[in-house]
């Protein structure tokens, strides 16, 4: 989701990073995405069915 843009030798990792924007435009990310939404829906209502 993130290139990273610098890289600081004193501490030997990665300062900088730049969001990569089409990520999220990704056909196959937005599939995965809804999917996932779905699922936690259907389990949030699940918990509310067996608490009453």
């Amino acid at each position: 989701m993130y290139d990273p843009l610098d890289y600081g030798l004193e501490e030997f990792r990665y300062s900088r990073w730049e969001m990569i924007r089409p990520f999220k435009e990704n056909r196959h990310f937005k599939k995965v995405h809804k999917s996932l939404n779905g699922l936690i829906a259907f389990l949030e209502s699940q918990a509310k069915e067996g608490e009453g």
